[in-house]
């Protein structure tokens, strides 16, 4: 009986202690899932941290992009304030003063620097137009017409001879009214190329009118100057010589610079409005 006693007490001393064994190996276990948890967590806060960093320094280079295209931006509008013909050929006011006072430059170099044309350019373009127009009273009229026979579809820009067509306008007294208008800025930009100042304004006056028109484009003026070009030399064969035909040419560039860049000066502050 004692043996059977002290057998039963060693079993349960080996039972209590695998038992407290087995409690040791839970407490580790639990332990060492609860550090990985804690090393998880730490991970995804340092995840975390980078990734707003990160958006922080995109957000700050974004920033700084969006500050220098706006700094590029008030730039271009401070070139854009007011884009005067001035900008393009003709020289400052204070520029020609200073020019005037230089006696040394040969006759013409002074003309030839604010508009573009040499002296016996600008001889030759008064010379023909003067000319043509004495010859051909109906002068303005012929130059608006032949716009219209080498380009038909651009009857269509003006309100009050669309669905005519060219053979019929020739009569039509708001045509030919338009047509003397036409033939006036003409012969008043030819004679004034001498005067800087006052093309200045002609140009002023010509891009505030076809402002107000819709569809007019850089290229119907290329195109119009293209017609008196040919027109002068149909007229007169003689006189137009290749050197008269580039000094046209060299005139009509000038007076469609000054004429583009004005219609823009005015589009910018349009906008502004």
């Amino acid at each position: 009986e004692k043996k059977k006693k002290e057998k039963k007490n060693k079993n349960k001393k080996k039972k209590k202690k695998k038992k407290k064994k087995r409690k040791k190996k839970k407490k580790k276990k639990k332990k060492k899932k609860k550090k990985k948890k804690k090393k998880k967590k730490k991970k995804k806060k340092k995840k975390k941290k980078k990734k707003k960093k990160k958006k922080k320094k995109k957000k700050k280079k974004k920033k700084k992009k969006k500050k220098k295209k706006k700094k590029k931006k008030k730039k271009k509008k401070k070139k854009k304030k007011e884009l005067r013909p001035s900008d393009f050929v003709f020289s400052s006011c204070k520029a020609l003063e200073e020019d005037m006072g230089n006696s040394h430059r040969k006759t013409g170099e002074l003309l030839k620097e604010t508009t573009g044309l040499a002296e016996n350019e600008v001889n030759l373009v008064l010379q023909t137009w003067r000319k043509f127009s004495s010859e051909n009273p109906e002068y303005d009229v012929l130059l608006f017409l032949a716009m219209f026979l080498k380009h038909p579809e651009y009857i269509q820009l003006f309100q009050p001879f669309r669905g005519k067509s060219a053979a019929v306008l020739k009569e039509d007294p708001t045509f030919r009214a338009h047509g003397c208008s036409i033939g006036y800025h003409i012969t008043s930009m030819v004679e004034s190329l001498r005067d800087p100042a006052t093309s200045e304004i002609l140009v002023r006056r010509n891009a505030t009118e076809h402002l107000r028109h819709k569809g007019v484009k850089p290229l119907h003026f290329e195109e119009m100057g293209q017609c008196i070009v040919d027109t002068l030399q149909a007229t007169d064969e003689r006189h137009m010589t290749p050197a008269a035909v580039e000094a046209w040419g060299k005139f009509l560039t000038v007076s469609n610079q000054f004429d583009l860049s004005y219609s823009a000066s005015l589009r910018i502050r349009h906008c502004h409005v």
